[in-house]
């Protein structure tokens, strides 16, 4: 169960495969990233984020027959920006691609859909169980709206794929156009350069790294043309766009998608600009070339401390589907979804700390005569995490609804963790939100900002790790200055300690 990221998509949608298609392009307006409004929401999400498979494959480009014909020149108005692309990405595109300049309703079909089958409501319908039963969402939930409020609000472009082309909401050059079209031009390069379609043939969690290493590539291009391209005036009309636009959107999808389906769809665009700054400070270059040719795991794109590291290894478990029980799909769930799972009920540091152990897992759904259920096999980097990993889940399970899920020992000492559909009646979940997200990526921006003073690697762990287990989330998210001198407080006490304190 992965989670998505970015402008793109990579794999024809199908219903029928075990959920609703992923998005285009662009990453979702408002927190944690509000000043990227010119993405769309979906492809930060869905293809990676299969929360058990429920969304992973790709979206809009999904109703599109694939193309084989490519022109023989750009398009007037985008040549001087694929011209600017590949010189500051350092790749030469391989031939121009088509740019599709669409209405807004043109728009609007081209990044959505609907099931089209019976067999496509039924997978819809198992994929909305399997979020209730990870207590993402309760009652009945319109999942395809959201997924399709997800794909279409607030994205101005996205590139597919599966056709080879970019779509473009309207045809005038506003700078938030150009903006967006840089960012869906560097897709197209890594499509030409590290074919991003192979995502249709990946694990969802593997998949979902791709896609956020993809999207942050992608948004760290964007952020030089904004930056050194556009003039004084160009980039104020451009940040006042995409403020506007992204409250219009970001209001839109806080009022028809639930916060937990927000959260999971974002997750991948969130984490993947961070570990690519990462990546770039360390290796440079090319180390986000490696990355894009051989995504590392899941555990690197939540902790990438993690990057060439043993640590990062999956370790290889077996699930087994219950006897008289139907299998409906079975994929990685990975950290990412599990630090997202225990968030909805405990304190996110402990669900940090709980998830930060994980040595591996895989899942599987099935359907018990009417009902769907997921069980998985997890098991920590070594015997104190998994103990911990358990009791987080442990708690997680008397938090909830009463006979809908478990957790207990194999003979290997591996977890093994089941939860059911509570059914579209069961009392209302808290849920996660998007601010959960920001605690996993505040350490790494901690880490970046502490090694940036000249402190070791170990030292910048240090930090940004005891900070992170001694602040809540009231503390972190909390605005003015009586919650600056909070933070400041804590971050003081944690570099004394840590002797990097002055």
């Amino acid at each position: 169960m992965s989670t998505p990221a970015a402008s793109f998509d990579s794999s024809p949608a199908q219903w029928s495969q075990g959920l609703p298609p992923s998005p285009p392009t662009g990453p979702l307006a408002g927190p944690p990233q509000a000043a990227r409004h010119d993405r769309s929401p979906a492809w930060v999400l869905v293809a990676s984020i299969v929360v058990l498979g429920l969304l992973a494959g790709g979206i809009a480009y999904l109703v599109l027959s694939e193309e084989d014909e490519f022109p023989s020149s750009w398009d007037d108005r985008v040549e001087p920006l694929a011209a600017w692309v590949a010189s500051e990405r350092g790749l030469e595109f391989e031939h121009p691609v088509e740019v599709n300049f669409l209405s807004e309703s043109e728009y609007t079909a081209a990044s959505t859909s609907e099931p089209s089958s019976e067999e496509d409501e039924a997978a819809v319908a198992d994929a909305a169980a399997e979020l209730r039963a990870l207590g993402f969402v309760s009652g009945d939930f319109d999942l395809v709206g959201s997924m399709n409020t997800l794909n279409d609000s607030g994205t101005l472009a996205f590139y597919s794929s599966g056709t080879k082309e970019v779509y473009v909401r309207g045809e005038t050059l506003t700078p938030a156009l150009r903006v967006t079209l840089v960012h869906e031009l560097v897709h197209v390069l890594q499509d030409q350069h590290f074919d991003l379609s192979r995502m249709s043939e990946m694990s969802s969690t593997r998949a979902g790294v791709l896609r956020a290493i993809a999207e942050g590539d992608a948004g760290r291009i964007e952020d030089v043309y904004v930056d050194e391209e556009l003039t004084d005036a160009e980039r104020e009309e451009y940040r006042a766009e995409s403020d506007a636009s992204g409250e219009e959107s970001a209001e839109t999808v806080f009022e028809e998608v639930p916060d937990a389906l927000t959260a999971l769809f974002a997750a991948p665009y969130v984490f993947g600009e961070p570990l690519v700054t990462y990546l770039l400070d360390v290796e440079g270059q090319g180390a986000i070339d490696e990355a894009l040719k051989d995504p590392p795991s899941e555990q690197v794109l939540f902790n990438p401390f993690l990057w060439h590291s043993p640590e990062a290894e999956e370790v290889e478990l077996e699930v087994i589907t219950p006897s008289g029980t139907t299998e409906i799909n079975r994929d990685d769930v990975g950290p990412i979804a599990w630090y997202l799972v225990l968030a909805g009920r405990l304190e996110p540091r402990d669900a940090l700390a709980a998830v930060d152990g994980l040595g591996g897992d895989t899942y599987v759904t099935y359907r018990d005569g009417q009902r769907v259920c997921m069980r998985a096999t997890l098991v920590g980097d070594g015997p104190t995490e998994t103990s911990v990993l358990e009791s987080a889940l442990n708690r997680w399970v008397q938090a909830g609804p009463a006979e809908v899920a478990s957790v207990m020992r194999d003979d290997d000492e591996n977890l093994q963790f089941q939860a059911c559909d509570p059914g579209a009646d069961a009392a209302p979940e808290s849920g996660v939100t998007l601010d959960v997200l920001a605690l996993p990526v505040t350490r790494t921006s901690i880490y970046m900002d502490v090694r940036d003073t000249g402190a070791s690697e170990t030292e910048g762990w240090c930090v940004a790790d005891g900070f992170m287990s001694v602040v809540t989330m009231e503390q972190l998210m909390a605005s003015g200055d009586d919650g600056d001198q909070t933070i400041g407080a804590l971050m003081a006490d944690v570099m004394l300690g840590c002797g990097t304190g002055g």
